[in-house]
């Protein structure tokens, strides 16, 4: 952040030494690392606010995700109905040939004979 060299550093030393004086440097050198303490936590809560904010803008773009599944749902729903009307039909289709190809089974193979006798012309061989 500051760009604060050694040289720089031994100088502010000196004069806080010979401003505050040496009885009190020790207090006051306690108090200033406490204020620098305070500033970094008070930064770094930031930084923690901000990734929040971040999480939250990301989990209100998940439920509107989520808004988003429940329309497509919605769609798709009719879909289904549709698509579940067929199935019945087919099957009560399917039902009725198999009910209606139970009586017509005998008379099939009957055709089927008749169909054999007019191949051979009508004589068994």
């Amino acid at each position: 952040m500051f760009d604060v060299g050694s040289l720089e550093i031994f100088l502010i030393l000196i004069v806080a030494l010979l401003v505050i004086g040496p009885t009190r440097l020790p207090e006051v050198a306690r108090e200033v690392g406490r204020a620098i303490g305070k500033v970094k936590r008070m930064i770094e809560r930031f930084r923690q606010e901000s990734q929040i904010d971040k999480h939250i803008d990301e989990f209100r773009s998940y439920v509107d995700l989520e808004d988003d599944i429940a329309d497509l749902k919605k769609d798709i729903n009719p879909i289904q109905e549709v698509t579940d009307e067929i199935k019945n039909t087919t099957n009560q289709i399917q039902t009725d040939i198999s009910s209606l190809s139970g009586g017509l089974k005998p008379s099939i193979s009957q055709d089927k004979q008749v169909s054999d006798k007019d191949k051979d012309g009508g004589q068994k061989k």
